[in-house]
């Protein structure tokens, strides 16, 4: 699958496009309940996973690589699609609040530079959630879904990445255990496979969720210390006397 916006579209208009955003979008919320007065930036192909959050964030944007069957992002007027070079971002530093990463990471030539873009655009203590494709997964084996398709991560993989570019990882998880065939039967178990399968087949799941932060410090002035006047002169042990 190309990085297409319409092969996107085409593939979360299917069922199984239905269910995998579903798991997804719900393991999100978990991380990310309510975005209220925040200020968010999608990166890749994200929009199916702003919807709850473009009626509470503060601004939202989505910002992808240009293609040519691009449609408009828009919710009202707070909200714009943004076609840039995604690893040279135009906003400036410490603009958002929270970052989306998904469906970009498996497709990229240079992945820390865009982390240290991402890095350069955060504020202060702010979120990034990352999502990647697992290599262990069976998801990642299948090409007729965007989590085919691209360079998947172990967990070893997408943690170094993050930390080597300055991050503080909060929380990991994996999602998307359900088995990627377009099968009714797979569908209604799915449910109940998601809830256990964290605990039967953690390796397993489709994708990983990284959630990050960028921590700032203040400044630190170094303690001078306390200036003790040296006395010369020799120097006598307990029950000596002078020479």
């Amino acid at each position: 699958m190309a990085f297409s916006a319409n092969a996107f579209s085409s593939y979360y208009s299917s069922p199984l496009g239905v269910m995998s955003r579903r798991f997804i979008r719900n393991k999100t919320y978990q991380f990310w309940p309510e975005l209220r007065h925040y200020s968010l930036l999608g990166i890749g192909y994200a929009q199916p996973y702003l919807n709850r959050y473009m009626h509470q964030a503060e601004r939202t944007l989505l910002s992808m690589p240009r293609v040519d069957d691009m449609k408009p992002f828009l919710y009202e007027d707070k909200n714009t699609l943004c076609i840039t070079d995604l690893e040279e971002q135009p906003f400036p530093n410490q603009f958002f609040d929270r970052i989306l990463i998904i469906h970009c990471l498996e497709f990229m030539g240079d992945v820390p530079r865009l982390l240290k873009e991402c890095h350069r655009m955060l504020k202060a203590n702010g979120r990034i959630l990352i999502i990647v494709p697992n290599r262990h997964s069976m998801w990642s084996r299948a090409d007729a879904t965007p989590f085919g398709n691209g360079s998947p991560f172990t967990p070893e993989q997408i943690k170094r990445y993050v930390t080597e570019s300055d991050f503080q990882i909060e929380r990991m998880e994996t999602a998307l255990f359900t088995p990627p065939r377009n099968s009714a039967f797979i569908r209604k178990l799915s449910p109940l496979i998601e809830k256990y399968g964290p605990y039967a087949f953690f390796r397993f799941g489709g994708v990983h969720i990284i959630e990050v932060s960028k921590q700032v410090f203040a400044t630190i002035t170094p303690d001078k210390g306390s200036r003790i006047e040296a006395i010369t002169g020799p120097i006598l042990m307990p029950g000596a006397s002078p020479s």
